[in-house]
């Protein structure tokens, strides 16, 4: 599979969303098992 630019940059805007909601979570004060369901439901997402 060749890596093309739109990857990248696909690749780049979901790891700064995924930084964003931790960080989200963090400010909300969630516990952990309550990150792991929603990161998973995100997973299944994409």
């Amino acid at each position: 599979m060749a890596i093309t630019t739109e990857y990248v940059q696909s690749c780049k805007i979901v790891k700064l969303a995924a930084v964003r909601i931790n960080g989200m979570f963090e400010r909300i004060q969630f516990s952990q098992e309550i990150r792991k369901g929603i990161l998973s439901f995100v997973g299944l997402i994409k």
